[in-house]
């Protein structure tokens, strides 16, 4: 996923959280081609970094957990955040230069 567009019914009210997942479900399946760890990186309008993730149970593992919705394995990315109205960009890049095949899913949680 390149770019996630947030819009609201109004302007002033966020999304509360806008749930960010990357779940390569390929590599919990070893399913060849798979990205074996993901990093995940969020950017606002501007290019500029709001926040990354490597391995999910690294931070924010409780606010992750209580969505429902964490990746089935410890080496997946995820990212729990609060956004506004606006265009954000979501990167998933792999670990030490790696490739593979990933799967960005993103969830908006109330």
């Amino acid at each position: 996923m390149r770019a996630c567009a947030v819009d609201h019914h109004s302007v002033d009210s966020p999304v509360s959280p806008l749930q960010g997942l990357v779940l390569t479900k390929f590599h919990a399946q070893s399913k060849n081609g798979a990205l074996a760890d993901p990093i995940l990186t969020l950017y606002d309008s501007n290019g500029n970094v709001i926040t990354a993730n490597d391995n999910w149970k690294d931070s924010q593992q409780k606010a992750i957990e209580n969505t429902a919705l964490q990746p089935p394995d410890d080496f997946e990315a995820a990212i729990s955040t609060t956004l506004t109205t606006g265009s954000y960009t979501a990167i998933v890049t792999g670990k030490n230069g790696n490739n593979g095949i990933a799967l960005l899913e993103v969830y908006a949680t109330h």
